[in-house]
């Protein structure tokens, strides 16, 4: 069953693709602090410094650099970066944090599909990830090694997953099979020195751990039919249908809605480059209801819709009794997404409100 949609939008967890700029020569470990209101526009290294720097109270992530590994600007979706390699610019550690309980499952079948792997089965999860003790934070660890083809050099993904309450941190390092390979002890040694204050006070003292915040108040639901203002300037405002219930603020969105049936609305906006990857987001979203990712995203059937007054286009997926229907506004410098997914039953009682909720988007 289709949805009789005319507009849309979704929510989408996009692979960016990694500036390159040459590597530099580092003399000394330099520790790196991720300021927790405001993501940095580049990471800055403290040339004097030879020992690790202490975490400042407010920072909600810590890491020590590896001798030889030289920092990159940050991106719309990338928190930092590291050139790794003098010889290959394009070998590149990332760190990107996304929204919470993301589907373990389709993160790892998108990487799979990068390097040429067939995606891996909700079984093969014990396999696949290591979990492992880090300063008092689990971090769960995978290696996935690509398969030879004629003219194209063997690859190799190593990451690390930092599941937390608020967010989940991906450590990637992606690349020629041999060259990721050389890179692996420093690899484990980086994502070994990454340290939370809340779960750890500083570097020194591993058994001090931080009170964990107060829980947020309650969010009142919308009134029915009231226009909802965009807590982002410049993003779109709406008007919310009777009975969805807008969620906690959470990273990386817009805006969260919760509909009768456990159905759910997710609103976010990324960088134009967030459609570069048309393929990935396809089989990404493919793997939200466990169907097998696909070789070409000329397959995959797509709708040309509106979303208030402006273009939009419309994907729509089910699979074992679950519905997910993902809408695109590209904005020239900004793509918003909405994502409605759920049971098939609850996506289906509320598809008219869902396509009230598109129409009534104004910028």
């Amino acid at each position: 069953m289709t949805f009789p949609l005319r507009t849309g939008l979704s929510f989408c967890v996009v692979a960016i693709a990694v500036g390159i700029i040459g590597c530099q020569r580092e003399d000394t470990i330099t520790a790196y602090q991720a300021p927790k209101e405001e993501r940095p526009s580049q990471m800055r290294r403290d040339e004097s410094a030879s020992q690790p720097q202490p975490q400042q109270a407010h920072d909600e992530i810590q890491w020590t650099v590896p001798e030889g590994w030289a920092p990159l600007p940050a991106g719309d979706m990338r928190y930092a970066a590291f050139a790794v390699s003098k010889d290959d610019p394009s070998l590149v550690v990332t760190v990107i944090p996304l929204g919470p309980n993301l589907p373990m499952l389709a993160n790892i079948n998108r990487w799979e599909n990068q390097i040429g792997v067939p995606p891996s089965g909700e079984g093969d999860l014990s396999k696949l990830l290591k979990p492992m003790d880090v300063n008092g934070q689990t971090a769960q660890l995978i290696e996935l090694a690509g398969i030879e083809a004629p003219g194209k050099p063997k690859q190799m993904i190593l990451a690390a997953i930092f599941e937390r309450p608020d967010r989940t941190w991906y450590l990637k390092l992606q690349g020629d099979a041999a060259k990721v390979a050389a890179q692996r002890e420093k690899f484990d040694t980086f994502v070994k020195s990454v340290r939370f204050p809340d779960t750890q006070g500083n570097a020194n003292a591993k058994t001090q751990a931080a009170a964990p915040p107060p829980p947020p108040p309650p969010a009142p639901a919308p009134a029915p039919q009231a226009v909802s203002a965009n807590p982002n300037p410049g993003g779109p405002r709406w008007t919310v249908p009777a009975g969805w219930e807008l969620q906690p603020e959470r990273p990386m969105r817009i805006a969260t809605f919760k509909a009768p049936g456990s159905a759910e609305v997710i609103v976010s906006s990324f960088g134009a480059e967030a459609l570069k990857d048309k393929l990935g987001n396809i089989n990404r979203w493919r793997g939200m209801v466990e169907l097998p990712p696909i070789d070409d995203p000329s397959t995959q059937a797509v709708e040309k819709t509106t979303a208030g007054a402006l273009p939009a286009s419309l994907y729509q997926f089910e699979n074992a009794g679950k519905k997910l229907a993902v809408v695109t506004i590209d904005r020239g410098q900004t793509i918003v997404f909405v994502r409605f997914s759920g049971p098939a039953a609850a996506v289906d009682a509320q598809k008219a409100n869902f396509d009230s909720f598109l129409q009534s988007f104004q910028w």
